[in-house]
């Protein structure tokens, strides 16, 4: 009796499509035990190393990186990613352009190792449908970004692209939406440069994705059904 979408973003192609009007129950995550994490000089983005529905831009984030290299002396970016088969040209290509930079590509991690970097790195970098023409294309936006909800439930402060189901889990307190990259790198340096700033934004991230825990998630698929 009820059709589920995991975002407003969503919800608004879908009704449009379908004439419904359909119900947002956004995903959850596994919230940590503990929020006591060594963070690192740590720039991190989470996707998938594929273009067959809507590109990460890793190498997007790679030119940014190595633009603000220099004024960063000791931070690096960290990209992870899961592959699929024909990903390996695209690997191949991402670590060829991060060669000689202090930028690591990782693969097919284990959710341990995944959330380890979670609780590490200070900054969570996505970009996501940049770059596209999400008025004709808006399935090349990120549907909503469960990966930006598990790094922000470890303090990890988000910088998104401003588009898709981003914008509704960052919030003006707990993270940055940006629309140009320049802007990216500019509120990256703002918050390297103010420790103050960032633990702030950091405590909020980590209020915010507490709203996204499973407890959430069942109580509103029961309000639902019932």
């Amino acid at each position: 009796n009820q059709i589920i979408c995991n975002s407003y973003y969503t919800k608004k192609f879908i009704d449009q499509e379908f004439g419904v009007n359909s119900q947002v129950v956004y995903p959850a995550i596994q919230l940590p035990k503990t929020t006591l994490r060594l963070k690192k000089n740590v720039i991190l983005s989470v996707g998938r190393f594929s273009r067959t529905l809507h590109d990460k831009n890793q190498s997007v984030l790679i030119k940014a990186f190595i633009k603000l290299e220099s004024k960063l002396p000791d931070w690096k970016l960290v990209l992870v990613g899961g592959t699929e088969s024909g990903s390996s040209a695209l690997v191949s290509q991402i670590r060829h352009q991060a060669c000689n930079h202090r930028i690591d590509v990782r693969t097919d991690l284990t959710p341990l190792q995944l959330h380890q970097l979670y609780g590490q790195a200070k900054l969570y970098w996505h970009a996501a449908g940049y770059g596209s023409e999400l008025e004709n294309h808006p399935e090349k936006a990120e549907h909503f970004g469960i990966s930006i909800v598990e790094a922000m439930s470890y303090g990890c402060v988000p910088l998104v692209f401003n588009a898709g189901g981003p914008t509704e889990i960052v919030t003006p307190d707990s993270g940055v939406t940006w629309d140009k990259l320049s802007e990216l790198e500019q509120q990256t340096l703002a918050l390297i440069n103010n420790s103050q700033a960032w633990a702030n934004f950091s405590a909020a991230a980590r209020n915010r994705a507490a709203n996204f825990s499973q407890d959430t998630l069942c109580q509103k698929f029961h309000s639902l059904l019932y």
